[in-house]
């Protein structure tokens, strides 16, 4: 459950309307409490989303890094995958209410009615997520998580003082940004460099030498296109009910001469190392194994590393593999039409809005609905107050 102390503070950020000085280009860092660093970004100046995201620590800052230099990706899965999956961050998004859970949306009437606060208008709710690298997005689930949103937030709040007071907070000099740090109940103001950040993947040692021996010995003949990708299907683990659902990890091998698909194996983000031990198992109970892996992604190259030292299979990166990429997006496209939404539980939601709030929504979610209405599960009285006023 949402502390008021939170909603308080998402309520005077609402009030701050932060995003309309600031852009996404406006790195803030914040010493947290806990001793992390945090790296604040608001999104809201071009996006149809208002969100104070706070990225937390080095992997925060890491995962910031892959989304900001991805340029412009379009629909190409595997990128969105890979960046989505390596996020570390906290977040508080000024929603609609058809944007939250029952529970959610019932929590912040509860919190509004009690300090007659009026929920209506445009992105009145706020909402608060988690991303954690290999994790599905998930409610905050710690003391710490909410300590850490309430210390960003706050430090924001400051930030929208410190413009009133004409202070300019973009003047800092090249490769650095904002610091703002909390000190005996006061936030101060300084300049820190930015990070350097260390992209480079463990390389997990193979330590089976049986197997090993083995697969040294056997005929190798042909070549491999590697890759690991992250499937957007979670999955829960015995134990573990009340922690945010795996998306899993897999490590997939395509023939660069036929079109076989001759491993596919999936782990976690707690367990690299499965995926090299099952795929040297399968290898030494087979007849022949190849004599080259390449590796399409350097996560992959440096799983495999030691593995193919130790076995005399060779090991080479290469950028370019047809194989490897139509396997990729034939498994991601099958894992995609596994998920699905509840477009009409949805639709229920936005009847009870006016056709001003209507209006303003995003178009990517009247695609769907337009889309959804085609089949039948819209109602054509939500279709026809979606579509008044917009462009044909």
């Amino acid at each position: 459950m949402t502390t008021d102390r939170l909603y308080d503070l998402a309520f005077q950020f609402k009030a701050t309307k932060l995003w309309t000085f600031v852009s996404e280009g406006n790195l803030f860092a914040v010493k947290l409490s806990d001793g992390e660093m945090g790296y604040c970004v608001i999104y809201g100046m071009s996006t149809e989303n208002t969100e104070l995201t706070l990225y937390v620590g080095e992997e925060g800052y890491k995962g910031y890094c892959l989304f900001r230099d991805a340029g412009d990706i379009g629909e190409d899965i595997v990128k969105i995958g890979e960046i989505m999956a390596s996020q570390n961050f906290l977040q508080c998004t000024l929603a609609y209410k058809y944007m939250l859970s029952g529970d959610e949306a019932r929590e912040v009437q509860r919190y509004a009615k009690a300090r007659q606060i009026s929920l209506r208008g445009q992105k009145n709710y706020p909402r608060f997520s988690k991303y954690q690298p290999g994790r599905q997005e998930w409610s905050f689930d710690s003391v710490l998580d909410e300590q850490r949103m309430s210390e960003a937030l706050s430090a924001m709040i400051y930030v929208r003082e410190l413009l009133e007071k004409g202070v300019n907070i973009f003047a800092v000099e090249a490769g650095t940004m904002r610091l703002l740090t909390r000190q005996d109940g006061q936030w101060t103001i300084s300049n820190t460099p930015y990070p350097e950040i260390d992209f480079s993947y463990p390389e997990p040692l193979f330590s089976n030498e049986i197997i090993a021996e083995k697969i040294k010995r056997k005929r190798k003949v042909g070549i491999w296109q590697c890759g690991t990708i992250w499937l957007p299907t979670p999955y829960l683990k015995d134990g573990h009910e009340d922690e945010a659902p795996f998306l899993p990890l897999t490590l997939l091998c395509a023939d660069q001469n036929t079109d076989e698909i001759p491993q596919v194996i999936n782990t976690d983000v707690e367990d690299f190392i499965y995926a090299v031990n099952t795929l040297a198992k399968n290898l030494s109970e087979a007849d022949i194994v190849p004599r080259k892996l390449r590796c399409g992604d350097d996560r992959c190259f440096a799983l495999l590393k030691d593995f193919c030292n130790k076995t005399g299979i060779q090991l080479e990166r290469a950028s370019m593999l047809k194989k490897l990429d139509e396997g990729r997006i034939s498994f991601l496209q099958y894992a995609k039409g596994l998920e699905h939404m509840d477009v009409g539980e949805i639709a229920e939601e936005l009847l009870n809005l006016s056709d001003e709030e209507l209006a303003e929504l995003p178009q990517e979610l009247v695609d769907i609905l337009l889309k959804y209405g085609e089949k039948g599960e819209v109602p054509q009285e939500l279709l026809d107050r979606v579509k008044k006023g917009r462009p044909e």
